[in-house]
């Protein structure tokens, strides 16, 4: 398969599971997404600037 499976939590917006392919398609760690680094959406805003940070 040529794609990612992944589960999240939609209280938290934290990833609950993402398949291995994650690591040859986007570069990461199943355990990067697991750990609350990223969140479902992916970006992040500063309060003030009305611009996402990456």
């Amino acid at each position: 398969m040529n794609g990612v499976i992944w589960e999240a939590n939609p209280d938290t917006m934290e990833y609950t599971y993402i398949s291995n392919q994650v690591t040859r398609i986007l570069g990461y760690e199943p355990e990067e997404y697991l750990s609350g680094r990223f969140k479902l959406g992916g970006n992040r805003y500063r309060k003030g600037r009305g611009r996402s940070e990456k």
